[in-house]
């Protein structure tokens, strides 16, 4: 019995030395040239989650029987909308780098290649962004 009383008194008092050895070390620095930053102005279409699927096949599941396509980028806005071969999705602003789309099912009910478009509906001067997502047979 009285082992295991030492072993948790010297447990907390290691614990207690390596948490003032912490705090004494104050706020660990970021080595410079290790952040890469991105300018909010740039945009860029980085990636479709998923970028393909089977034609008819359900892909990441919402309750109204959408599939949810993520939209990873830079620059990203509020007024962005995700547009499908043309035709405009429900879309959903996550962050700067995030957009939600909700795709109905009869849009991948085909095989074939689709034009995925990032527009802005507030400023059409403004990049359009494009990647193509593939509907397997």
């Amino acid at each position: 019995m009285r082992t295991d009383a030492w072993r948790a008194a010297a447990a907390a008092g290691l614990l207690l030395l390596l948490l003032a050895g912490c705090r004494e070390q104050g706020t660990p620095a970021i080595p410079a040239g290790r952040i890469a930053r991105v300018d909010a102005r740039v945009r860029s279409l980085r990636a479709l989650v998923p970028d393909r699927c089977r034609a008819g096949v359900l892909f990441q599941p919402l309750p109204k029987g959408e599939a949810g396509l993520l939209v990873l980028g830079t620059g990203l806005k509020r007024s962005d909308t995700v547009l499908w071969n043309g035709h405009p999705l429900k879309t959903t602003f996550g962050h700067s780098r995030l957009l939600t789309a909700a795709v109905p099912p009869e849009r991948f009910a085909s095989p074939g290649p689709v034009e995925v478009t990032v527009e802005d509906t507030l400023d059409r001067s403004s990049a359009k962004l494009s990647a193509r997502f593939e509907i397997l047979p």
